[in-house]
């Protein structure tokens, strides 16, 4: 079982995306800021942590930026999601240091797709 961290300031996509997480087996944390976002991170140390592109407290690129800073999330996977990623913030969001970039909405199948891809050992 993975612990796996949403970063999203859209309440609805959150409580999706959790519940999703839960329904195949993993747990779940979830923030609506890039600082509360980066906070959990920083204590509990997720296995796997997405990023929504478009924060309205920040940049989800500059919360990638500051994750991949701390030694104990460094390596962690990070995925970004947006509802409309375009191939040049797809490479930002790489550059920056995230793992993956992924279109919204997921379906249940594409984000089990995922966790499992990444969090198998």
């Amino acid at each position: 079982m993975a612990l796996i961290l949403f970063i999203d300031d859209n309440p609805d996509t959150l409580n999706l995306l959790e519940q999703a997480a839960r329904l195949v087996g993993h747990q779940s944390l979830s923030n609506p800021t890039a600082d509360g976002g980066l906070e959990l991170a920083l204590t509990f140390s997720p296995d796997l942590i997405f990023v929504d592109y478009y924060l309205s407290s920040s940049s989800g690129v500059q919360l990638v930026r500051k994750l991949r800073q701390s030694d104990n999330i460094a390596t962690t996977p990070i995925i970004v999601l947006s509802a409309a990623m375009t191939g040049d913030q797809a490479s930002h969001a790489l550059a920056a240091g995230a793992n993956r970039c992924m279109q919204k909405p997921l379906s249940l199948e594409d984000l089990t797709q995922v966790i499992e891809s990444i969090t198998q050992p």
